[in-house]
């Protein structure tokens, strides 16, 4: 038995959102079929395509992304940098994801270098930028 849920977010760019999870070993299909549990299929307009068995579907609204996903079965929460996450957590790290590829864009519009690394101390992400006004 599937348990095939939607979540309405807030999440609107879609180029920022696809190169966030290509980072993550995932990517962006168009018109594809998402993977639910008992391999049953059902076709999206977008989905994110999971390094593990299951898939999570997009459909784009004005309002913003609406999620739709096999969230008791799916198996993809490693991907996400988290074990067992809630689906809301899911959706934060893409609002975060979609957000740190904006920035990133825009520092590399301006043509300022930026690198991105872990801080030793804490273990998390941090993305250092260079104006060149140094």
């Amino acid at each position: 038995m599937s348990h095939i849920t939607t979540i309405k977010t807030k999440l609107n760019n879609l180029a920022a959102i696809a190169e966030y999870v290509k980072k993550l070993g995932c990517t962006i299909v168009v018109d594809g079929q998402c993977r639910y549990f008992g391999q049953a299929k059902t076709k999206f307009p977008l989905v994110i395509k999971c390094p593990g068995r299951y898939d999570i579907g997009l459909t784009e609204t004005p309002s913003g992304l609406v999620l739709s996903a096999d969230w008791g079965y799916a198996d993809f929460y490693g991907t996400f940098g988290c074990k067992n996450c809630a689906r809301e957590e899911i959706v934060t790290k893409l609002q975060e994801g979609q957000n740190k590829e904006l920035f990133i864009a825009k520092c590399k519009a301006k043509r300022w270098k930026i690198r991105e690394i872990i801080d030793p101390v804490t273990g998390k992400e941090q993305i250092e930028v260079n104006t060149g006004d140094n």
